[in-house]
């Protein structure tokens, strides 16, 4: 418990510190009358498009979920969306423990199992990112003299100087993708007979001074947690997940291209909508507040001055914060729908 609330305020000053990188050197005033200045309408398709990303990824989850439970898309979507607003209002991202509590309550199946696959989504979308990036810097030029240095003061007293550029940016997709590959390795080898029975060996060894039953406990709990592993043993499985992982990501890419278009003199390619969408999941990977404030604006204010797409600060923040609203509000409002459909409480879940 001590390790989360550490997190949580490392989180909290993380995004504290990105908030004031966002909106150091911006006017508000000129924020909010840009903010007033859009034209709304392409908000219909952002967020149209968008939402249905959500229902892709519920169709993509149900591959996932058919080694432990099967279930239909329609009965996917409403815990996926859980997950997402809670995500946007709880810390520690408690969504992705919440959405496999609702199908172990609704179907009687193993939380072990379920979670399993919640671990095996995150590591499709991570290595989709990763492929997507690698492609887009075939096409996109980023500028690689760009620097945006930061010094902040505490109390009178200055902290060493941060500076946010392309060399850091690459340097944290390596160190992403250099973990994600760890972890992939690692469920590879857990998904292996053999691998999984000697680690069970392994922890019953290191807990000898256990009663018996409470060993058949934890065996009992990594074969069920092997479970949810198992799609990644069938080659048609991993083909359509990876095809519904690159339809999920181009499909964000597409919705905040189109929200673009509510902008006055701010034009974004197909290309470079992608490319913010990435980089901005790069920035959100770092621990932060529910919501991902402060990391998002940062995240996306740099993707829109590194692709030299405008050197306005007023202008991308405003377009940083319109598109970071509209994903957490529909997010937010069909997550509630289905929590409180589902019957649930703030304090059974947080239980």
């Amino acid at each position: 418990m001590k390790k989360k609330y550490t997190q949580f305020i490392i989180g909290l000053l993380l995004s504290i510190v990105f908030l004031y990188v966002s909106f150091r050197n911006v006017e508000l005033k000129k924020i909010w009358e840009t903010i007033k200045s859009i034209n709304y309408w392409w908000a219909i398709p952002f967020l149209i498009i968008n939402t249905s990303s959500m229902y892709i990824r519920a169709m993509r989850w149900k591959i996932l979920l058919e080694p432990a439970v099967r279930m239909g898309s329609k009965e996917v979507f409403s815990p996926l969306m859980i997950c997402f607003g809670l995500n946007s209002i709880l810390p520690f991202r408690a969504g992705e423990f919440a959405r496999a509590y609702v199908i172990q309550k609704k179907k009687k199946v193993s939380f072990s199992s379920v979670f399993a696959t919640v671990v095996v989504e995150r590591i499709y979308d991570m290595l989709t990112i990763i492929f997507l990036f690698a492609l887009l810097l075939l096409f996109i030029r980023f500028d690689t003299s760009l620097e945006l240095p930061y010094r902040f003061s505490f109390f009178g007293l200055k902290t060493k100087e941060f500076v946010l550029n392309a060399s850091l940016l690459m340097s944290l997709s390596r160190k992403l993708s250099f973990s994600f590959l760890v972890i992939l390795f690692v469920i590879v080898l857990f998904i292996i007979k053999g691998t999984r029975l000697f680690l069970m060996k392994l922890v019953r060894a290191t807990l000898w001074f256990l009663p018996e039953r409470p060993k058949e406990f934890i065996d009992k709990v990594i074969e069920k947690f092997a479970v949810g592993f198992d799609s990644l043993k069938s080659p048609k499985k991993i083909f359509l997940t990876i095809f519904y992982s690159l339809i999920i990501w181009l499909s964000v890419g597409w919705s905040i291209q189109f929200m673009s278009y509510g902008f006055k003199e701010f034009s974004i390619s197909f290309l470079q909508a992608n490319a913010i969408v990435i980089i901005i999941c790069i920035a959100i990977a770092l621990p932060s507040v529910p919501g991902y404030w402060g990391l998002y604006e940062a995240g996306c204010l740099f993707a829109i001055l590194v692709l030299g797409i405008t050197n306005n600060r007023n202008y991308a923040l405003s377009y940083s914060l319109v598109i970071h609203f509209g994903q957490v509000m529909v997010s937010v409002i069909i997550g509630m729908f289905f929590f409180f459909k589902e019957g649930l409480t703030l304090k059974e879940v947080s239980k």
